[in-house]
């Protein structure tokens, strides 16, 4: 056999391989892991994205398909302050999701409040941020209370910590609720992993990390703020990713460490 054929063989080969995995069902375990894009930059996810939407298209009745996508588009969004088109998308691929059979899948549930507060932020209208967030709250309240004692639950908490925190307070007053959240995700990480130092903890506790001092801050604690903050930074330069929280941390310490 020639040079040509073999490579002709090795090329169809290739293609048969990137077809396979394109049709590959899509499971919700795959589905779940994509949290960590939320700490990514933006070119991997807008790639991630770009490849689940090649699977969509090959396989539209892959409805997992949509979950990934709502997870991706919001972990896009976050980044994306004022592009209401991002988290609409983010909106719609949850929707659609749910609306599939999976009204009661709570992580689905907990992403898919998190993306009406992004629309919120990213609307221009005043009356549709208000109304908008006030759909989050209702959703995300719903969610962390019938997930209560479920494997997501922690994680659900987290989801709302993290829009809370970043809600006017003087307007919907979610603070205090946004510092049991953290304070039980911080409780919960270590309980999982005891014994074990700073840099055994998974990417997600850079961000407990620089809103725990965010939070002690507000209460005064500068010192306590700036233990959190250190912690956030230092774990980051370990573990690599979550960048955002991170940088928003040194940040911090910049100004009010000695």
């Amino acid at each position: 056999m020639n040079r040509g054929k073999y490579r002709a063989i090795f090329i169809m080969a290739l293609l048969s391989l990137y077809v396979s995995n394109l049709s590959a069902l899509t499971t919700l375990d795959e589905c779940e892991k994509l949290n960590t894009y939320f700490g990514d930059k933006v070119p991997a996810i807008e790639s991630k994205i770009s490849h689940y939407k090649k699977k969509l298209k090959s396989n539209a009745n892959d409805k997992n398909i949509h979950f990934a996508l709502g997870i991706l588009y919001s972990a896009l969004a976050n980044q994306n302050e004022g592009n209401f088109d991002i988290s609409n998308t983010a909106r719609e691929h949850l929707e659609t999701f749910l609306n599939n059979g999976n009204a009661s899948y709570h992580l689905a549930n907990g992403y898919y409040a998190m993306a009406w507060a992004l629309m919120a932020r990213d609307h221009k209208s005043v009356v549709k941020k208000i109304g908008y967030t006030q759909k989050a709250i209702k959703l995300f309240d719903q969610t962390v209370n019938d997930s209560k004692g479920k494997k997501d639950y922690w994680y659900i908490r987290f989801l709302r910590g993290n829009t809370y925190i970043n809600l006017p307070e003087d307007i919907f007053h979610k603070f205090e609720v946004a510092k049991e959240d953290f304070k039980y995700v911080e409780i919960y990480t270590y309980s999982e992993n005891p014994g074990k130092d700073l840099f055994a903890l998974p990417g997600y506790m850079i961000t407990v990390f620089y809103n725990r001092g965010e939070i002690e801050k507000s209460n005064g604690n500068i010192d306590k703020a700036i233990e959190y903050w250190k912690k956030s930074v230092k774990l980051y330069g370990h573990l690599q990713s979550d960048a955002i929280a991170a940088t928003k941390a040194q940040k911090r310490l910049d100004v009010f460490s000695d």
